[in-house]
């Protein structure tokens, strides 16, 4: 064995200990699996089709019911998607948003339709494995027009 293939051999044992190693950085699951009081769901109308929309786009980052798929489980993927969870959630959590004030519950609709009109959301990384949460024009339009008649609501209570 000549000393480039035992270097390539070196390099691919170091590459597969560390794999096997960063295996066991634990994993945390932003999780509880529960819609409760102040979801969305339960303090403004959401039709059924909106409401069908937003589970398929919208609520693995954005609610407390996130579904966790099975690369969730294998560092290094694990480590990037708790981070877009954490992240989803801390700028719009739908599960928590009777929990927002009025103008923040304004603010974070006016948002959606902003990001949604964009192409901004749902995120492309996200998509681009979940094609099941790609928006069609007409789902984007829904989601826009449910949320401009929800900020009106709000609205009419500020």
């Amino acid at each position: 064995m000549n000393r480039l293939s035992k270097s390539v051999v070196v390099i691919g044992v170091c590459v597969l200990l560390a794999v096997v190693i960063i295996q066991f950085i634990p994993k945390k699951e932003r999780n509880n699996g529960a819609a409760g009081t102040n979801a969305i769901t339960f303090i403004y109308n959401v039709p059924q089709r909106v409401d069908a929309v937003l589970k398929k786009a919208c609520f693995d980052c954005h609610s407390n019911r996130t579904e966790y798929p099975w690369y969730s489980n294998v560092q290094p993927f694990a480590k990037f998607m708790e981070s877009h969870v954490i992240q989803g959630k801390e700028e719009l959590n739908f599960d928590e948003f009777g929990s927002y004030p009025l103008k923040k519950q304004y603010n974070k609709l006016r948002s959606v339709e902003s990001q949604l009109k964009d192409g901004a959301m749902p995120l492309k990384s996200y998509t681009l494995i979940h094609r099941d949460a790609r928006l069609t024009k007409e789902e984007v339009d829904l989601l826009i027009n449910w949320s401009r008649g929800t900020r009106n609501k709000i609205n009419a209570k500020l």
